[in-house]
């Protein structure tokens, strides 16, 4: 069947051809890249002088299409069979057999633009042979979309296929560069699907990627839910950047960052610095904005048992839903008097902890700012020799380079009273990643930890608070 079906043999003879397709490849042709009826014979295919290519005025001069006066053009004769393009695709069989003036031309005159030129010489290839010369995904998607464009399904099924998830930034980006009417074909949704997936998932390395990430692109990333960062303030950072470097017109990048991006933000899950920094920030100036900015400040002030419950209509549902954060949010409430206090709530759904089970690593909260320094906690399970959890740990780390006198006090919330139990306590001196608490701050083996009775889980979840006083 393939050997029957491999026209390659007269493929631009003039002999077995009864079309002489005009392919003006323009430098400054917008490309629309959509879908048009073939019926209506659009402009593109029109002869403008309705003559053959080698046909003269009666002063012996040659007869050029208008587009040949551009120096920018360039022109590709090939002949074709109209029967062989009219089998393979839709398009051509109604543009041959409509019964207009432009149907019964021998001359077919196609302006393409340059991304299409290309990609149009090997869809003519594929129509004849029925074999694909192209295998780049660059390459592949453009024959793809000219493919779509000309009607020829056999060509966009093969490209489909030829086709591999992306592996490189560079190569999810195309695939979500795609134009609308592309990305809404059935075949091609699962590579869409894979292309942002493989873009959320190595968003650090999006920051480190040096082309250019568009703007319909980049708020696509920042809407997912399953955005692998180590916390809010990441692409809050990143936003900002880019529309500086994108936007250096001050009214221009206000627009763009108010408008666009700004709700991309999470604001409850930024911390406090964060929230303050951007709050004073003359980019964002939106009244609505600064609104929500001054509600997550709010939020984060006021005491937990204390604290209202914000609905959907003070902060946008997108807002408030928390992403899968490497690490994992908390909440400070910060007392300067008597002494340099600040209490940490880390609330740990059971599905974290039982991860615990077979990660090597722990579970790490977002950073503590507090007497001018870093600190981090750490959720864990401590393991014996022969690497089985026996029980549920959580301990303090210094992250910044200094040395300074620590009391900590370790509680969890208890059934039925849902009161705080102290279950750690200690004054020590930390020091750059050292690490200070209890390895197993429950007094209860792992089986009895994660098991259905254990009372320190409230609604599948461990509420954990962590007192952090500065001693001198």
């Amino acid at each position: 069947m393939a050997a029957a079906e491999d026209f390659s043999f007269v493929f631009d003879k003039m002999a077995f051809s009864d079309r002489l397709l005009r392919i003006e490849i323009m430098s400054d042709v917008i490309d629309d890249r959509q879908s048009f009826s073939p019926t209506s014979t659009p402009d593109i295919f029109k002869d403008p002088f309705q003559r053959s290519s080698d046909e003269n005025d009666p002063n012996g001069n040659s007869f050029k299409t208008k587009m040949d006066c551009f120096s920018s053009a360039r022109v590709i004769d090939v002949h074709v069979s109209s029967a062989i393009l009219a089998a393979k695709s839709p398009y051509f069989y109604d543009l041959f057999s409509n019964g207009t003036v432009e149907s019964k031309q021998r001359v077919i005159t196609l302006h393409l633009s340059c991304a299409e030129g290309e990609a149009f010489m090997d869809l003519l290839n594929f129509m004849y042979c029925g074999k694909l010369k192209t295998e780049t995904t660059a390459a592949l998607l453009d024959l793809l979309m000219v493919a779509n464009k000309f009607e020829v399904a056999s060509c966009v099924h093969h490209c489909i296929d030829a086709l591999s998830p992306p592996t490189t930034v560079e190569n999810a980006l195309l695939f979500l560069e795609l134009p609308p009417n592309m990305r809404m074909v059935d075949a091609v949704q699962p590579l869409i699907i894979a292309a942002k997936r493989f873009l959320v998932q190595n968003f650090r390395m999006i920051q480190e990627f040096e082309g250019e990430i568009p703007l319909p692109i980049l708020q696509e990333i920042l809407s997912s839910d399953e955005l692998q960062i180590r916390s809010e303030d990441i692409p809050c950072d990143y936003v900002m950047e880019w529309t500086r470097k994108h936007y250096p017109d001050e009214g221009e990048r206000k627009e763009v960052l108010n408008k666009n991006l700004i709700y991309s933000i999470r604001f409850p899950f930024l911390s406090k610095e964060k929230l303050k920094e951007i709050f004073s920030s003359k980019e964002i100036d939106c009244v609505g904005t600064l609104k929500l900015i001054l509600e997550a400040l709010f939020h984060k002030e006021e005491i937990p048992y204390r604290r209202k419950n914000h609905s959907a209509q003070e902060l946008h549902p997108e807002m408030i839903c928390e992403r899968s954060y490497i690490n994992k949010h908390i909440r400070i409430v910060k007392i300067d008097t008597p002494h340099k206090e600040c209490m940490v709530f880390w609330n740990i759904k059971k599905d974290e902890c039982l991860t615990l089970r077979d990660r090597p690593d722990s579970l790490a909260s977002q950073f503590i700012y507090f007497g001018d320094q870093l600190f981090l906690i750490k959720a864990f399970s401590t393991k014996n020799k022969e690497g089985f959890p026996i029980s549920f740990g959580l301990c303090l780390q210094m992250a910044s380079k200094a040395e300074i006198n620590v009391e900590y006090i370790f509680s969890c919330r208890l059934n039925p009273s849902c009161n705080f139990v102290m279950r750690s306590r200690a004054t020590e001196k930390l020091y750059h990643k050292k690490m200070v608490g209890s390895p197993d701050l429950l007094g209860m083996n792992w089986s009895d930890f994660i098991s259905d009775n254990n009372l320190y889980f409230i609604d599948n979840v461990l509420y954990l608070r962590v007192l952090l006083i500065l001693r001198t």
